[in-house]
């Protein structure tokens, strides 16, 4: 996927081992389960600059590298920083073993790798949201499924 990432991965040509990019849906992902269940509007203010970031990188899709760079640069680190700064200050208002407090410490302990996306702009971001993610995982799952069930039964080609 981009550098916008989706998943845990190494930065383009960087060495096994090196720089990981943490995956920006997976935080979003914990902020939404805990806004879906209480309706926190902590929680709901944290989707809301998570899709900032999101509507950011939707923007400067297929720019060239360093056009890329300097919006992310630019327009993504502040916003980036704001976040990290108001973690900080929300982990100091909530419960600390609440499924929210988690969600927070999740994100600013990977705050390094949170924030790769911005001192690159090689990859391609990606304008896949979460949840479009999620539902080709489920896809797969079903596929997978199906296989099973109907050895036979092989997906089509879209044309």
């Amino acid at each position: 996927m981009g550098q916008f990432s989706m998943e845990i991965m190494p930065l383009p040509g960087s060495l096994l081992g090196g720089n990981q990019q943490a995956c920006w849906a997976h935080l979003r992902r914990d902020f939404h389960d805990f806004w879906a269940s209480t309706k926190s509007e902590i929680a709901r203010e944290a989707l809301h600059r998570i899709g900032n970031l999101y509507d950011l990188e939707r923007d400067i899709n297929g720019l060239p590298a360093d056009a890329r760079l300097s919006a992310r640069q630019k327009l993504s680190q502040p916003k980036v920083a704001a976040f990290f700064t108001w973690s900080e200050q929300q982990l100091l208002l909530i419960p600390g073993k609440s499924d929210l407090a988690k969600a927070f410490r999740y994100g600013l302990s990977r705050q390094k790798a949170f924030s790769l996306f911005l001192t690159d702009g090689r990859g391609p971001s990606t304008t896949i949201p979460p949840s479009a993610h999620c539902a080709r995982l489920g896809l797969a799952v079903r596929i997978g499924y199906l296989r099973r069930r109907i050895p036979a039964w092989k997906p089509s080609r879209a044309p």
